[in-house]
């Protein structure tokens, strides 16, 4: 597993200073990912130049099974991943998924290795993960995947017409209980949430069931 990073306004240490934010993905991914069974192998920054994304991928291609980037999945003007993996002959297998957060994910082959685009911000990154990156990483390393549990909602819970929404929470006294700081830039809902639940409608009533997608 090698891990690329991508973001001009990525600040690595200390208080960031204007127009710069706290690389928030690079010291908790390989954690997350050590726990599905993977080996992190190179982290790498890399600045928002299509060339340089370009070297980064073809050099991370090399070295890993899967390559994980974080960042550049949208359509804005410094997002380059879909122009890279153009030019360097990768073929898109999944181009946006409708959940929320975390819809601007990717998945691509380059040359038999697998390429996981997660969006820069850090809850919708995890959502991408545990949506797309988890599957693709359990069959990589042999196993199946298997229906999710469900749990009666405590509250009521709501999602966007046509997606499905993954919203943080714990289990408490056997209900889903929705989370604190549900903003997908934000870290704080997810260190104290165990996992996700997975409301499909637009409206789903207290005491409903919903799917329950446990963080590792």
């Amino acid at each position: 597993m090698a891990l690329v990073l991508f973001g001009d306004e990525i600040q690595l240490a200390g208080i960031p200073s204007d127009g710069l934010v706290r690389d928030a993905l690079g010291p908790q991914l390989p954690g997350w990912l050590e726990k599905m069974g993977c080996e992190v192998v190179s982290t790498n920054f890399i600045s928002d130049e299509i060339s340089l994304v370009v070297q980064a991928l073809v050099h991370a291609s090399k070295s890993a099974d899967i390559v994980i980037t974080t960042g550049g999945t949208a359509h804005g003007p410094r997002d380059f991943l879909h122009e890279a993996l153009f030019r360097i002959g990768a073929q898109i297998l999944v181009d946006t998924v409708a959940v929320r957060p975390g819809h601007p994910m990717l998945l691509a082959n380059l040359n038999q290795c697998a390429v996981l685009g997660l969006p820069g911000n850090p809850q919708s990154a995890i959502v991408a993960l545990m949506s797309l990156g988890a599957p693709v990483i359990t069959s990589m390393l042999g196993g199946s995947g298997s229906e999710l549990p469900t749990v009666i909602s405590r509250s009521e819970l709501t999602a966007p017409a046509d997606f499905t929404r993954l919203i943080i929470g714990n289990i408490v006294n056997g209900q889903f209980e929705v989370g604190q700081y549900l903003g997908s830039a934000m870290l704080r809902g997810l260190a104290h949430a165990t996992g996700f639940a997975v409301v499909t409608k637009e409206l789903t009533n207290a005491g409903d069931s919903v799917r329950w997608l446990s963080l590792p």
